[in-house]
């Protein structure tokens, strides 16, 4: 088994561009493999070998699962700002701004067949475009030395675009217009934030469909207004956390249900 296969590729970029001093740090997150805890075993087992791969890096646990992976040891990190520096993005300031962050900014990485985004952040306006061209410029060179992947790799490419609102996507709906790809992966990525599975997001909605529609729109409505924010992040009651994947892993089921008993 690869280094690839034991700790996922994301994870194997992202030590390779820590590792290379291109990023100064690089997270695990525990949530990411639907755990609680960096000692839950997904999430053990990916350290464990990152570890045991990239012998310079070093661990420096956080709360609620998450793990930095860097050159430096970090033992207090008190706000998502210092944590967005810490893993060198370039808008940390304004991660405390969550209302105003319009634009969603994302390094991908092309393969021959396939595109995976590496890291992903939003920022109040595109203006740090210049500074992370620059960066996948170095990511580029240093990931098509790699003796793994550096036959495969063909780019590195930055992507920004502005928000597509959730009330965009809600009126869109209720007109029955005709969705583009990128509303379509807004409606998508709506859907993974509210915890389901690849089944239910990827599923073939019909957008002319009454039931469909109303279906996606109190999913969206639920996004927006969601009662659960009032215990943000939730993972950090982990009983909790854990009983809510059960719900909403019923409430997937039976939604399907109903979207394939209703198909036209």
């Amino acid at each position: 088994m690869s280094i690839i296969d034991k700790i996922g590729l994301s994870e194997y970029i992202n030590c390779v561009l820590v590792n290379e001093n291109v990023r100064n740090a690089m997270m695990i997150q525990a949530i990411d493999y639907r755990e609680i805890s960096r000692l839950d075993p997904i999430t053990q087992g990916k350290l464990l070998h990152i570890s045991e791969y990239f012998p310079d890096l070093k661990l420096s646990p956080l709360e609620l699962g998450n793990v930095i992976i860097s050159k430096n040891t970090y033992k207090h990190v008190d706000s998502s700002e210092t944590l967005g520096k810490i893993l060198g993005y370039p808008c940390a300031e304004e991660f405390k701004d969550t209302d105003e962050l319009e634009y969603g900014i994302s390094i991908d990485v092309i393969f021959k067949a396939s595109t995976l985004t590496i890291i992903a952040m939003r920022s109040k306006t595109d203006k740090y475009i210049p500074f992370l061209t620059t960066f996948s410029k170095k990511s580029l060179e240093v990931l098509k030395k790699d003796p793994i992947i550096g036959s495969i790799v063909e780019d590195v490419v930055v992507i920004a675009e502005k928000d597509i609102s959730i009330d965009y996507l809600i009126d869109k709906l209720i007109s029955q217009g005709n969705f583009t790809d990128n509303e379509t992966e807004a409606i998508q990525n709506t859907l993974f934030n509210l915890n389901f599975s690849n089944d239910f997001i990827m599923y073939d909605f019909q957008y002319k469909n009454p039931i469909h529609i109303g279906i996606l729109c109190t999913l969206l409505n639920q996004f927006k207004n969601d009662p659960i924010m009032a215990f943000s992040p939730l993972h950090k009651f982990p009983r909790e956390y854990k009983e809510h994947n059960e719900i909403v892993k019923r409430l997937e089921r039976e939604l399907i249900n109903i979207l394939n008993k209703t198909k036209k």
